[in-house]
């Protein structure tokens, strides 16, 4: 009766330690402000950051288990075990700027005042998220226990005792 028990516990932890959830789920989220995610130990995937806008330059602050980190987006980040907090940081565009300046210049018959048209492109800096970000976080592969690998070890382990115990107890039956 023992043996059987060991035998099927040893079977059941096999089996555990082999099956992982292996469906790619993944989910996209707005980031207007600060964000918080918690990873568990046996999850594996990817954290993806993405601007919409083309002539932006946006970066975010990403804290990892207590581990600050300025990014610049686009960017893909391996998705770790831990906590993880994501805000926006700062956001860089470029804008056209036309300015009027009067300028004197010399002349033979005195000095005359003229108008001159300025373009220029003006760096545009705010802490402030006016463009979307978007935050992806794809999971590739959740694994049902922390450490599979110990798991079926003690899953081989028990299906041996336990064979090895039913075999015994066979034996010893008249």
């Amino acid at each position: 009766m023992k043996g059987s028990l060991a035998f099927a516990l040893g079977i059941a932890l096999l089996s555990l330690g082999l099956v992982s959830i292996n469906a790619h789920v993944t989910n996209t989220q707005v980031l207007s402000k600060e964000m918080s995610l918690s990873v568990p130990p046996t999850a594996y995937g990817e954290l993806e950051l993405i601007e919409n806008a083309t002539n932006v330059t946006a970066y975010v602050e990403v804290v990892h288990n207590g581990e600050k980190s300025i990014v610049r987006l686009d960017s893909v980040i391996p998705l770790t075990p831990g906590e993880w907090v994501i805000a926006p940081y700062q956001e860089a565009y470029s804008m056209n700027v036309t300015r009027v300046i009067n300028v004197t210049e010399s002349l033979s018959c005195g000095n005359v005042t003229v108008q001159k048209v300025i373009h220029e492109e003006k760096l545009v800096e705010s802490r402030n998220a006016t463009y979307p970000i978007y935050v992806k976080m794809s999971v590739t592969k959740m694994n049902l226990v922390e450490d599979p690998s110990l798991v079926e070890a003690l899953g081989l382990v028990l299906t041996v005792l336990g064979l090895a115990l039913m075999l015994f107890e066979r034996a010893r039956r008249p």
